[in-house]
């Protein structure tokens, strides 16, 4: 399934810079960030998990938002680094930057403001043909999506099970119900409360693309995760 709800995204980013006596090998070595995660009402944002990402060298640097949406965390000097935020199912880029490579002390205040798409396809979430069996290609995907509501323990979502028009509308609207549900007991054997995950399917009732081509096919049989609440 390739199609995706891309989210509305907007990034606010302030540095500032301070400059001292070098008193640590750390110091030398590392900036300090100061980071603070907002939604795009300016409300601080708990539970979202920011990456700094060395994409040649696969280091990565990431840091957790709390209750004031604020976390710090020391990079090494001189990383140029793209900066991530873990979406649903998978780690989404917003943007790349450098770390200065000052001497001495360096901090600075790093302002993201973002928010997740409330609708989103699930890439690589696949099912054995016309079952309710999940294949393990699905696993790392749905782990993503556990890791998501780890961080945000008062999310809930909706898992929504679609498919194409072969077969018929009695069908489909049992074998969509049926993967959706799998979705919803793959989330809770992970740990997630199940009162905080709704499982509906909607059979060929929502295509987002023709049911006359094999590609259109494909892409109305989906699984979306829908967020009903953050």
């Amino acid at each position: 399934m390739k199609r995706i709800s891309l989210p509305l995204l907007f990034l606010f980013v302030i540095f500032s810079y301070a400059y001292g006596q070098a008193d640590t090998l750390r110091r030398d070595s590392t900036a300090l960030f100061k980071v603070l995660v907002t939604n795009l009402k300016n409300v601080p944002s708990k539970g979202d998990k920011i990456t700094f990402a060395n994409a040649k060298t696969g280091k990565t640097y990431s840091g957790v938002s709390g209750q004031d949406g604020r976390f710090e965390i020391a990079i090494p000097k001189g990383e140029h680094l793209e900066v991530r935020f873990l979406s649903l199912g998978k780690d989404s880029v917003l943007r790349t930057i450098d770390v200065p490579n000052n001497k001495g002390k360096v901090t600075l205040n790093y302002t993201l403001k973002y928010e997740l798409p409330k609708i989103i396809t699930l890439d690589n979430v696949y099912f054995d043909t016309n079952k309710a069996t999940l294949k393990p290609t699905s696993f790392q995907t749905l782990d993503n999506l556990v890791e998501l509501l780890n961080h945000k323990p008062t999310m809930e979502m909706e898992i929504a099970g679609h498919t194409d028009n072969v077969g018929g509308a009695d069908v489909n609207k049992k074998l969509s119900q049926g993967r959706a549900d799998a979705v919803k007991a793959y989330l809770v054997k992970k740990g997630i409360n199940e009162s905080r995950i709704q499982a509906v399917g909607y059979g060929l009732t929502q295509p987002i693309d023709t049911n006359n081509t094999p590609e259109g096919r494909k892409n109305n049989r989906r699984t979306e995760a829908h967020i009903l609440k953050e």
